[in-house]
């Protein structure tokens, strides 16, 4: 079982939208606790979970969602669904380009079988050793987790160069759902920083976080500007979620290609640990 923050963690959403979710009876904790109000969320869940974000990142109604997920659309019907909001789109491709090109690869999913791991490394990951800043984002949205991410960047780099320290290791940010007290929006906990070798000392600016080897991890390698980043966690997540499997730990997003580079050569890995159903 999972709590409500680490299912929101492992989702990518708030803890606000996870009640809004429940209380729309979209997606409702399998078990309450009668005392204390704490929700909890099976691993069966997550396959609910990952597929309603897939379907409303398209642009569909809660409603529609809620249909599909608890199975009273078919397989043509949701083509059907999929094929009007893609219309929708084509009127304003200035504006959602992205989220047309999403639709349309999910219309051609429908075509086949279930998301396969043809494109998923799974492997082990070493531990490592990372020099982090953390800060508050609003959500797990691109727009409102970028800035974070690449403020965190420039001030750890800053801090190690500061403290004697070079900052060659490879870029890693991962990120914790807060839940708020008291029934308030929840928040995201934005880590980010640069592998360093083993025992080194926090310092001004900088924590130092020891990450634990992995021993089964899917990692998707995304390419290309972060604005889509969010589409490939999703294809990730699904693919998972549809091969038997569930996400334990962190998520992490490890940048082997960054700045100075061009944001459309950036080469991002998304690794998340992974566990048989």
């Amino acid at each position: 079982m999972y709590t409500i923050g680490e299912f929101a963690s492992l989702g990518r959403v708030s803890v606000r939208m996870l009640r809004h979710y429940d209380a729309v009876g979209l997606l409702t904790p399998a078990r309450v606790d009668p005392h204390t109000g704490y929700r909890f969320y099976s691993e069966e869940q997550f396959l609910q979970l990952v597929r309603a974000l897939a379907l409303k990142d398209l642009g569909l109604t809660l409603g529609q969602v809620a249909a599909v997920v608890h199975g009273r659309v078919d397989r043509e019907e949701l083509a059907a669904l999929l094929r009007e909001r893609g219309s929708d789109l084509r009127e304003r491709i200035r504006r959602d380009t992205e989220r047309l090109h999403r639709v349309e690869a999910r219309l051609r999913a429908l075509e086949g079988d279930a998301m396969s791991l043809e494109h998923i490394d799974v492997r082990a990951l070493p531990a490592r050793t990372v020099a982090v800043g953390s800060a508050r984002a609003e959500g797990f949205n691109q727009p409102q987790i970028g800035p974070v991410v690449s403020s965190l960047f420039g001030k750890v780099a800053a801090a190690l160069q500061t403290a004697g320290l070079t900052c060659d290791g490879g870029a890693v940010s991962f990120y914790e759902a807060v839940e708020a007290p008291l029934g308030g929006d929840g928040e995201v906990r934005v880590f980010a920083g640069f592998t360093v070798p083993a025992g080194t000392p926090a310092g001004e600016g900088f924590e130092v976080v020891d990450l634990p080897a992995v021993e089964r991890a899917a990692v998707l390698t995304h390419k290309g500007a972060m604005a889509t980043i969010g589409g490939s966690w999703t294809v990730l997540m699904e693919a998972v979620a549809e091969n038997g499997m569930v996400p334990q730990g962190r998520a992490y997003e490890v940048y082997t290609v960054s700045m100075p580079a061009p944001e459309e050569e950036w080469v991002t890995e998304l690794q998340v640990g992974v566990a048989a159903a």
